[in-house]
C-alpha cells in the first residue's frame, strides 16, 4: 500500500509499504477518508506538539500521521467478534493506557498516558 510519512520539517515522503497484518484481537480497516486538522498542520511546522507527563516529546520519524479516518473492515482478529467484514467504521484517534486512576473513574481523555494515533502510533495517510 501507498502511505505518506511525516519525515522532519515540513516533509512528507511517498512510500510503498507492506499491509499491516490484522491481530487476533482487533479489526484490519481499509481507510476511506483521512481528514487533516490543525494537529497534523502544527505536526507539519514543528514535529513537536504533544504534551507528555507535562512536557513536550517529539514523534518518532519517520511517522505516518493522520488521526482522522474512517473506512471499512476488511478484517476481523479471531478473537473479535461484535464486528462486521464491510462495516463501515470511524477511528477513535486516542488510546488510553486502561491503567491509570482517571482510566479506572472511566474517564478516558484525562489518561496519564494516552497515545495518539497518527503521533505514538502510525496513522491514515495511507
Amino acid at each position: 500500500m501507498l502511505a505518506a510519512f511525516f519525515t522532519g520539517g515540513e516533509s512528507l515522503e511517498l512510500k510503498e509499504v507492506p499491509n499491516p497484518i490484522c491481530p487476533p484481537g482487533g479489526l484490519l480497516v481499509k481507510v476511506s477518508a483521512c481528514a487533516i486538522c490543525g494537529t497534523d498542520l502544527k505536526i507539519l511546522k514543528k514535529s513537536d506538539v504533544k504534551l507528555k507527563d507535562g512536557k513536550y516529546t517529539s514523534m518518532k520519524l519517520p511517522r505516518i500521521t493522520g488521526h482522522e479516518l474512517s473506512g471499512r473492515i476488511v478484517e476481523i482478529g479471531r478473537e473479535v467478534d461484535d464486528f462486521n467484514l464491510g462495516e463501515k467504521v470511524v477511528i477513535a484517534p486516542t488510546v488510553p493506557c486502561g491503567v491509570c486512576h482517571y482510566l479506572l473513574k472511566k474517564n478516558t481523555v484525562m489518561c496519564e498516558k494516552l497515545t495518539l494515533v497518527g503521533y505514538d502510533w502510525d496513522g491514515g495517510f495511507s
